[in-house]
């Protein structure tokens, strides 16, 4: 079994009436902190009440935030988080869009995991392994997700 990308079932569905479409969730603050990607990827302060909804699923304090991926991810470690992330896809991003996981991010040499994200995957809950050199390709269209990490 993956210890990178797992599919869960305890956590309940995302209320439709809490999730933003794409141009709702683009006026929201980019608190992403590498500005000179944002043409590839940005993340969202979500609003008040999907913050509320998703700190209710956890017995510790949580960071809610819309995630847009908008071309392909090199291989990267993602930046200031540590650990495992929570995604609920919205959004494919096109048709064959992957997320591979790698050994090493400055020498990868080994892919550990490929995950083919299809329409059975949005409205789903993944746990994420960030602290594992990932990417992802194959995109064509805005990707958005909700994600859901520890407070620090």
């Amino acid at each position: 079994m993956n210890k990178v990308c797992k599919k869960i079932t305890y956590l309940p569905s995302v209320p439709k009436k809490l999730i933003d479409d794409l141009l709702e969730i683009e006026k929201y603050k980019n608190v992403f902190p590498e500005p000179e990607y944002a043409d590839h990827y940005s993340s969202h302060v979500a609003k008040k009440n999907l913050e509320e909804w998703a700190q209710k699923q956890f017995s510790y304090p949580v960071v809610t935030r819309y995630q847009i991926v908008r071309k392909n991810l090199p291989i990267h470690k993602d930046v200031g988080i540590v650990g495992t992330k929570y995604n609920y896809l919205i959004t494919l991003g096109g048709k064959d869009v992957r997320t591979r996981w790698w050994s090493d991010d400055k020498d990868p040499k080994e892919m550990i995991y490929e995950k083919a994200w299809t329409n059975q995957d949005i409205n789903q809950w993944y746990e994420i392994n960030i602290e594992t050199a990932h990417q992802v390709i194959n995109v064509e269209e805005p990707r958005i997700s909700i994600t859901i990490r520890k407070a620090e």
